[in-house]
């Protein structure tokens, strides 16, 4: 059984992207750098795409070298911690609840008791 497969890298310009100017260090040269997303994947007879993945990069616009893209690394990052920090903060919350409701039922019961103690002392 003979089997076929390729691997695929696409290299698209976003629309709406950034464009940065950098000197590139691939070949030297101060170019403008292009926002692009690459799209790899490996098929199977050129036909099912057994796994793939997308990324936004920033390309050389003189040598088209990729290379990661760090502010929207960071932009996923800082999104990432400004959620952690909203769920320590209900979770804070209801922690804080937690311990009302506790203190609530503590006194409920040393109420309670109070008249029960009042009871038979008559």
């Amino acid at each position: 059984m003979l089997i076929f497969w390729s691997t695929k890298n696409k290299v698209n310009r976003l629309q709406d992207g950034r464009k940065e100017t950098h000197k590139c260090s691939a070949c030297g040269k101060t170019a403008t750098f292009f926002q692009c997303e690459v799209d790899k994947g490996v098929k199977l007879y050129g036909v099912v795409t057994l796994f793939g993945s997308q990324q936004k990069v920033m390309q050389c616009g003189e040598c088209l070298a990729l290379y990661k893209d760090e502010e929207d690394e960071k932009a996923i990052r800082a999104e990432a911690e400004r959620l952690a920090k909203e769920e320590a903060k209900r979770e804070a919350e209801r922690q804080r609840i937690k311990d009302e409701e506790y203190k609530q039922r503590e006194a409920e019961v040393d109420d309670e008791l109070a008249q029960l103690k009042k009871n038979l002392g008559k």
